[in-house]
């Protein structure tokens, strides 16, 4: 990943690239199913104006929002394609490995990162439907989070109206427990 201006990280498990925005991390996720082990390729964009605004309501420490994300794909999910999982054995060829995940880097998160690395189009993606499951933040209350987070940095028009729609998703997931932390980003956004 080198020649890919990556560097490994140990501490959070993943490849980093700076962009100039913020972040690109490719990670190998490790699976566990039915006995058998596997990676499954994961890209994800770090916007740092829009997490600097999230991470100030976050309960990780300071060090973990270091390499938060604002957006992300896991390969086999996001199309649909469960080949995009790779098994892992004792006997597994690890430069076999090794390539299959360059390839899987190169076939389908290089222009993942082409596509989505700006605010605008981050923006697009979790606000003009804010109704609908984004493939792109799937758990509702971080697209809850993020999407207010980023229609606050880009002076979204609509900013009262998303967070209407946000806050009405959120009183309605295991009872409203992610409001606390909706209402101290409201707060800060103000």
């Amino acid at each position: 990943m080198d020649s890919r201006g990556f560097k490994f990280d140990g501490k959070s498990e993943r490849f980093i690239r700076g962009s100039g925005n913020g972040a690109h991390y490719f990670i190998p996720v490790f699976t566990a199913s039915a006995g058998t082990l596997g990676i499954a390729p994961t890209g994800c964009i770090r916007i740092d104006a829009i997490e600097l605004l999230s991470n100030k309501i976050s309960v990780l420490p300071p060090v973990e929002q270091a390499t938060t994300f604002t957006i992300g794909i896991d390969l086999w999910s996001y199309f649909k394609n469960p080949s995009l999982t790779y098994s892992v054995s004792l006997d597994s060829d690890l430069s076999n490995l090794r390539n299959a995940l360059i390839g899987a880097f190169d076939d389908y998160v290089s222009g993942y990162f082409l596509e989505f690395d700006s605010i605008s189009k981050i923006d697009s993606l979790l606000n003009d439907k804010p109704d609908e499951v984004c493939p792109h933040r799937p758990m509702r209350w971080l697209h809850a989070v993020t999407g207010l987070a980023t229609a606050k940095v880009v002076g979204r028009a609509n900013f009262e109206e998303l967070e209407g729609v946000y806050r009405n998703q959120l009183k309605t997931i295991s009872n409203g427990p992610y409001l606390k932390f909706f209402d101290r980003l409201v707060s800060e956004s103000k």
